[in-house]
């Protein structure tokens, strides 16, 4: 086997989004700017862990969703600075879903069984391109061609259950091949909970992100959940979010989640 073969994929140690959730909850600027709704505040932790830094700047009503500034990771060759628009996309099932969630919290009865599509990858990322091809747009327009550009795209469990992504340890080799965004330097996609594959304009290649983690590091962890799913959940305290507990399943089930991860069971995302 020689040394070039493989998919590339970078590990990163979780803990580093640990900080970078906890950095978030204590700035007054990503409290009052990030959409818990939309995802933003996933975005952000995501990538304030694996650049080492929080934002420089925030969008305050004109300008990109977050801005990088100084950072200096050898994987992230890009000029700096490095600015980022974060696209949740859109869906019928999440303003449907909300309701009923709410309701079964509330003791009231909900309606089920709950139907929804089963997508793949490839049908998802075309269905998100108008969105990618929004957000690159409002780059172009917002930031000075010193900057990079990258857009965070955001897909939700609901609206776009994607089963080969779920069935897959790594998503890259499910992504499009052809990445034809001129404007973007990276292209990043979140399929929650944990699973992130970033687009580079430098390799013309999609890199998996895998995280290893221990939720003994995080204080009063829900060992329900996942390590990622714990980071957010640090977060949002700090953040001033309004939670939803839902049972999910049976108690030590694998389907048993039972807190309000903003992927899962939040009031604000869902």
């Amino acid at each position: 086997m020689t040394e070039d073969a493989g998919t590339p994929a970078l590990l990163v140690v979780g803990d580093v989004l640990l900080a970078g959730a906890e950095a978030l909850a204590g700035e007054q600027a990503a409290r009052a700017s990030l959409k818990v709704r939309s995802g933003e505040h996933l975005a952000a932790i995501f990538l304030s862990g694996l650049l080492g830094r929080t934002p420089s700047e925030f969008d305050d009503g004109g300008g990109p969703d977050l801005v990088f500034d100084a950072h200096d990771k050898a994987w992230f060759a890009f000029a700096s600075p490095a600015a980022f628009e974060i696209k949740s996309l859109p869906g019928a099932c999440r303003q449907e879903l909300g309701p009923l969630l709410r309701n079964g919290a509330s003791g009231r009865k909900a309606s089920v069984p709950f139907r929804f599509r089963v997508w793949t990858a490839a049908e998802v990322m075309r269905d998100a391109h108008p969105v990618i091809l929004k957000a690159e747009s409002s780059l172009v327009r917002k930031t000075s061609p010193r900057c990079s550009r990258h857009v965070f795209l955001i897909t939700h469990p609901y609206d776009h259950f994607a089963l080969d992504v779920a069935r897959s340890a790594t998503v890259s080799h499910l992504m499009p091949v052809q990445v034809s965004y001129d404007a973007l330097d990276s292209l990043w996609v979140l399929w929650p909970p944990q699973k992130l594959v970033m687009w580079s304009r430098a390799t013309r290649a999609w890199t998996d992100i895998l995280f290893v983690g221990d939720d003994a590091v995080i204080p009063d962890p829900d060992w329900a959940l996942s390590f990622i799913q714990n980071v957010e959940l640090s977060y949002m305290p700090g953040a001033g979010a309004c939670w939803v507990r839902v049972p999910c399943g049976p108690a030590g089930s694998g389907s048993g989640r039972r807190s309000g991860s903003a992927w899962l069971r939040p009031r604000s995302f869902l």
